[in-house]
């Protein structure tokens, strides 16, 4: 019985101390969370992301970059910063710099869709030798935003019709273009493209 009574008290040690290092865990995380540390750089995101703004309606483009930069240090991820900034980027003409930033709103935001078509149209106007990487680039967009449905939004499907299109892909490009009318069954400009293109075959 005393042997039972010592074991059945280890269990109860054991339990409990995995209950406060879980509890422990839990709160150190919360505080981390709403800590004035972490309000106080949001806090300053905001700020800087503002201030982007203004100085570009000023004319201040590159205080607007410094601006925007300044905010991705500390949320590198910021949606906002990192959209506005590859735009910037864009109407200056750095297309490398504009394509960086599209790959990695893509990476983290998948469904951020205006991504891949600006993305799209740096590589078909300004960086045609990158143009075919569209393809996996969208197809990998389909995969990750698919979710429990059978199709991705429309857009996709749009798109890889549009690339196989103008790389000369015609099947694949009716493919496409036949999703898209499964999706958008009223959407006559892409009926009749899908006849002109079969008129090509």
């Amino acid at each position: 019985m005393e042997i039972m009574n010592k074991d059945y008290r280890k269990v109860i040690i054991a339990i409990v101390v995995i209950v406060v290092i879980a509890i422990a865990t839990f709160l150190f995380y919360k505080q981390e969370a709403n800590s004035p540390n972490a309000e106080e750089e949001s806090s300053d995101v905001l700020v800087w992301i503002n201030t982007a703004r203004d100085k570009y309606g000023a004319g201040d483009v590159d205080g607007s970059i410094e601006f925007y930069l300044k905010a991705l240090e500390v949320q590198p991820t910021n949606v906002v910063a990192l959209n506005n900034l590859a735009d910037i980027y864009s109407q200056k003409k750095e297309y490398e710099k504009s394509e960086e930033i599209y790959l990695k709103l893509i990476e983290n935001t998948p469904k951020w869709i205006n991504s891949y078509r600006l993305l799209m149209s740096i590589y078909k106007y300004h960086i045609p030798e990158k143009y075919p990487d569209m393809e996996q680039i969208l197809l990998t967009g389909i995969e990750k935003t698919s979710d429990m449905s059978d199709y991705a939004p429309v857009d996709f499907y749009s798109m890889l019709g549009e690339f196989y299109r103008e790389t000369g892909n015609i099947e694949k490009a009716i493919e496409y273009f036949e999703i898209v009318m499964k999706l958008l069954p009223d959407n006559g400009a892409v009926a009749a493209e899908i006849e002109r293109l079969k008129e090509l075959k």
